[in-house]
């Protein structure tokens, strides 16, 4: 699984939820991947404190959203051109 797909598929769900309840819980491991592929992206390190890392956070999805959303426009553009028929 790329990053992309790991933001979007695991990490959107569980951010989704915190904005229902209010209360963000991603593992140790799901948090250190998340902070990884932040200073990645962005080439700086996530803030510490919780409202920082939530707005990083989301931050990184709409990122990963928009890049995905590319790299499909991109695929699907190198399809090749179907003939008409007449």
């Amino acid at each position: 699984m790329t990053d992309l797909e790991y933001i979007i598929q695991d990490i959107k769900p569980q951010f989704e939820r915190f904005k229902q309840d209010g209360v963000l819980r991603l593992s140790p491991s799901d948090s250190v991947r998340v902070r990884d592929i932040y200073v990645q992206h962005y080439g700086k390190p996530m803030g510490t404190c919780s409202n920082c890392f939530t707005e990083q956070l989301y931050s990184l999805i709409v990122r990963c959203e928009a890049l995905q959303k590319e790299v499909n426009t991109i695929a699907t553009d190198e399809q090749p051109k179907r003939r008409r028929r007449r």
